[in-house]
């Protein structure tokens, strides 16, 4: 099976009195834990639930845990190396707009490359696309399996993946609420999720009303990168992203959207905490460094949270590519720019929340 787990890490906190025990920490917090009564719209006291300044902020954070080759790699994307496709319900394009990414949106009938990447918005049926004389699905089909990167979202699922990428993943078959679940797992060793805590992070993630749960169809060859047991609970498939290859490319679906337009906090105690508490204790900052970002301290913890687990997965599938393009070799990568951020070896877990065992198999590409 294609499972790779990464459970909560041991790593330390950085405070005024020196490090002390991550696990410590989190039983504090996991106490607090209550349910506030508007999640939709509850923040902590007087601080900035700007969506818009939390994805510039966020930029500024994932910078100070990338490495400089990583740097170097990023400054290569160009407007033409990323397509986005015109959506009614995400805009993605929104979220690289923020962060100074390049990107071109397809608002008329183009011919793909490769060597780029497409993403998909919300629905997924907004677009015209050729390839070796075949068009739309059949031409993504295509451009993947000769070393094409696809993103899509959501509805995508069906209107696009289930089309031209049949057998892979399918929709499940109870579509969700307006929900939030706590993504409590991510993918051990994978480059897509690299810097998201490998596995102390849990990141809150909005589910719209009627967005498609992923139903994984083909075991030996889908990697779930990001998964949530909560969601498992509500809605029968606890899959959040996933991956699979096809050809020479990569196909990675994600439940719900990558631009969020405003705040939603799903617990008291994370509406009464900073964007400082999450760049310092969840990712691991230096105190010092995360206050020099500036603003932190007065932006809303799930503000940043959100924003940054968007911009960081989303820049990981851009790199993923831009190695698989150029070459790069993943070891040239892994040495640490800021030592503290994904520092940590996660502990596998040694079952799945099913209890099936997990995959030893790494997720590497």
């Amino acid at each position: 099976m294609g499972y790779s787990w990464g459970s909560d890490t041991t790593q330390q906190w950085t405070g005024d009195k020196g490090g002390f025990d991550y696990g410590e920490a989190e039983q504090e917090y996991d106490a607090s834990k209550a349910y506030v009564k508007n999640p939709k719209t509850a923040t902590g006291p007087k601080l900035n639930n700007d969506m818009s300044q939390a994805y510039e902020k966020s930029k500024v954070v994932m910078d100070a845990g990338l490495t400089a080759p990583e740097m170097e790699l990023l400054s290569h994307l160009g407007k033409d190396d990323i397509l986005i496709t015109n959506g009614r319900y995400d805009s993605a394009e929104k979220v690289l707009d923020a962060v100074g990414t390049l990107y071109t949106m397809v608002n008329r009938s183009i011919d793909l490359n490769p060597n780029q990447i497409v993403l998909v918005n919300c629905p997924g049926n907004e677009f015209r696309f050729n390839y070796k004389g075949r068009s739309n699905v059949e031409a993504l089909r295509s451009f993947v399996e000769d070393g094409g990167f696809l993103v899509t979202t959501d509805w995508a699922l069906q209107s696009v993946i289930m089309r031209g990428f049949e057998g892979y993943i399918k929709r499940g078959s109870r579509d969700t609420s307006n929900d939030l679940v706590e993504v409590d797992l991510v993918a051990e060793g994978s480059p897509y999720t690299k810097g998201l805590g490998g596995g102390s992070l849990r990141p809150v993630w909005w589910l719209e009303s009627s967005s498609y749960p992923i139903k994984i169809t083909r075991e030996s060859e889908v990697d779930i990168l990001l998964s949530s047991s909560e969601m498992g609970r509500k809605y029968n498939d606890a899959p959040i992203a996933v991956k699979f290859p096809v050809g020479q490319g990569r196909v990675v679906h994600v439940t719900s959207h990558f631009f969020l337009q405003q705040l939603h906090t799903k617990y008291e105690a994370q509406a009464q905490k900073t964007g400082l508490d999450f760049a310092t204790k969840f990712l691991g900052m230096a105190q010092d460094q995360a206050e020099a970002i500036g603003e932190l301290d007065n932006m809303a913890f799930g503000a940043l949270e959100s924003a940054y687990t968007s911009v960081r997965f989303m820049h990981n599938i851009f790199l993923q590519k831009l190695r698989a393009r150029e070459g790069i070799d993943q070891r040239l990568l892994d040495a640490r720019a800021m030592p503290l951020i994904g520092a940590a070896t996660a502990r596998t877990v040694n079952q799945l929340p099913d209890g099936r065992k997990k995959s030893q198999r790494l997720l590497k590409g």
